[in-house]
């Protein structure tokens, strides 16, 4: 199950939950994960720069962030940060639900274990993204 914040002062998202929620479970399908939780919280690039600055030593804005839990000791999988400004900068065109459609992905296959700091590891996680992005084969 989803579970959605939005920081105050974003007010109220421009798009509706249900394809992120629709997402969250094909997802969850795929991966023999029925059942579990992902919690996704909308920020701002100040908020999401500290956090990118605390926990990656990175002193810059993000597009998004993506903390796993690692015991597992309920159902939650974690929380996938997204920062609403930085996905409107980068959004190129398209909506912006499609750019955070995007990133949700990204982050939970983070929140999965999947990585892009190698070449190989990029390009499976790069596979697994347009496979349920593009509905690619599976």
């Amino acid at each position: 199950m989803l579970h959605v914040t939005v920081k105050e002062s974003l007010g109220e998202i421009p798009f509706e939950m249900r394809q992120l929620e629709e997402m969250e479970q094909r997802m969850l399908d795929y991966f023999g994960l029925t059942g579990s939780d992902v919690d996704l919280y909308f920020t701002d690039d100040e908020e999401i720069r500290s956090l990118n600055k605390r926990y990656r030593e990175r002193d810059k804005a993000t597009d998004v962030l993506s903390f796993p839990l690692k015991d597992r000791w309920d159902s939650s999988l974690g929380e996938i940060i997204i920062s609403l400004e930085t996905a409107d900068r980068q959004k190129e065109g398209q909506p912006l639900r499609d750019e955070v459609l995007q990133l949700f992905v990204h982050g939970l296959l983070h929140l999965l274990g999947y990585d892009h700091e190698t070449e190989g590891d990029s390009g499976k996680m790069r596979l697994l993204e347009r496979m349920f992005l593009y509905d690619d084969e599976e």
